[in-house]
């Protein structure tokens, strides 16, 4: 026989009203008390009648996360870091992938907010608030990820990685890599925009010219693996993968070259975690903080969900430059060939 919220309560030895607030999030319970409820909860299988808890509090206890590209290792981490945040307060998480794809993105923003969730979190590719604004209700509890779009009236955390993006090209050019390829994201969406702001700002400031100045958008139909090697062919002596996925396969065509890391060429990567970061060479890196960002969207969500707040903020976590002591240890003092001088050194610092 399933069991009953009665026998939940008579386990724990504690009334009908204070399993529904455990379970429901209610009202404040002592630590000790909810430990009792949910340790019976569980003993007994007992599951809430779902349509019963809607009826009450008005709120399905779904929360929609919206995210462009599931098989990209940043947002697969940022699914567990939301759902670890919201599952604590008794949110279950769906999950929409869009495929890079504003059309699909649309639908699943529409479809969401029809009555499935209580609230979105989304990284988005498109261009403008209003675009997104006008696939769902009024006042939709909506936190953006890692974006920042044109006429904002929205919840947002985002990464600021310009501090670290120059130190990072900083290094390079001062060791004398300064043809550099950079590898970047889609065109329209915010971090590419604000990380191609600060390469063209580095390398006008160093005297680069805008014809030697090697950015490429990476999309759905064009390889990074590809695009590295195109680069390469160029002769570019250094680059710049801007994720985590797209570091590994440079480094992956780097590898297959057989060039040699600090002598023939350099790679600077952004990478989203401590084991990232350790299995990839020591090579110079952007670390960006996303499993922080994850943890601070679902706590936005569920904020904005349970208490309506209809003020809208902004947070901003830093990204952090680490160069691994990569030109200490691997790299040649070069003067690159296609500089005023063409000498190359042999000396390692």
């Amino acid at each position: 026989m399933k069991a009953k919220i009665t026998d939940v309560a008579q386990k724990a030895n504690v009334s009908i009203s204070t399993v529904s607030h455990v379970l429901n999030h209610t009202r404040f319970v002592s630590e000790e008390t909810r430990k009792k409820v949910m340790d019976a909860v569980e003993e007994l299988g007992y599951s809430p009648d779902a349509s019963g808890r809607t009826f009450r509090t008005g709120k399905k206890m779904m929360i929609g996360l919206v995210v462009p590209d599931i098989t990209n290792s940043v947002f697969a981490a940022l699914i567990e870091d939301v759902d670890d945040v919201i599952s604590k307060q008794g949110y279950n998480l769906v999950i929409s992938n869009t495929r890079d794809n504003l059309r699909m993105e649309k639908q699943a923003l529409r479809s969401l907010a029809s009555g499935v969730v209580d609230g979105i979190v989304i990284a988005s590719t498109a261009e403008d608030f209003q675009t997104i604004k006008s696939q769902m209700p009024d006042k939709f509890p909506l936190v953006f990820m890692d974006r920042v779009l044109p006429d904002r009236n929205y919840d947002s955390v985002i990464l600021d990685c310009r501090e670290a993006t120059a130190k990072m090209l900083e290094e390079m050019i001062g060791n004398g890599f300064r043809k550099i390829g950079f590898l970047v994201g889609l065109p329209q969406i915010s971090p590419t925009y604000e990380r191609v702001s600060i390469y063209q700002e580095i390398l006008n400031k160093h005297g680069i010219p805008e014809e030697e100045q090697y950015i490429r958008y990476i999309n759905r139909k064009n390889n990074t693996y590809d695009v590295a090697s195109e680069l390469i062919e160029k002769g570019c002596t250094a680059l710049i993968a801007t994720n985590t996925a797209m570091t590994h396969s440079v480094l992956n065509c780097v590898e297959d070259r057989g060039l040699k890391l600090g002598e023939e060429i350099v790679i600077g990567g952004f990478v989203d975690s401590d084991f990232a970061n350790r299995f990839m060479h020591k090579i110079p890196v952007v670390y960006e903080p996303m499993k922080e960002m994850g943890k601070l969207a679902g706590e936005m969500i569920v904020e904005k969900i349970e208490d309506k707040n209809e003020k809208f903020s902004v947070k901003a976590l830093l990204c952090e430059y680490d160069s691994n002591n990569f030109y200490r240890n691997q790299v040649a003092k070069y003067k690159v060939t296609g500089n005023t001088d063409t000498t190359q050194t042999k000396s390692m610092l």
